[in-house]
């Protein structure tokens, strides 16, 4: 019951991140910032392969940082979690999957219609 409220809470305080790291324009600046990007995701879990006989598909939830260095390359390091269970096991059969990485992006910004 407490994954699941907690679940819950991070989807209900997604949109409200999301919206206010959008609030600014970072294309209409002529000059270069070095700018904080959090990025909230919500998906499903489903395991695959052997893992499929022996664990639950859940809800998967988690959020990603990134720190823009240059303005075509961006760090980023991103966390889930997946509250799921383990069908082999009648009791005690709760299983926390967490997920976590570190990488950067490459990529470039444009104006579209103009």
């Amino acid at each position: 019951m407490r994954n699941t409220i907690l679940m819950l809470s991070v989807l209900a305080a997604m949109p409200a991140v999301a919206a206010a790291q959008y609030a600014s324009d970072p294309v209409s600046s002529s000059t270069f910032t070095r700018t904080f990007e959090i990025r909230p995701f919500a998906g499903v879990f489903v395991p695959t392969g052997s893992q499929r006989d022996v664990l639950d598909d859940a809800g998967f939830t988690g959020l990603q940082l990134g720190f823009e260095v240059h303005p075509n390359v961006t760090l980023v390091g991103s966390f889930g979690w997946a509250p799921s269970e383990d069908v082999t096991r009648s009791s005690a059969n709760k299983v926390d999957i967490y997920q976590y990485d570190v990488g950067a992006e490459l990529g470039t910004t444009r104006q579209l219609g103009s």
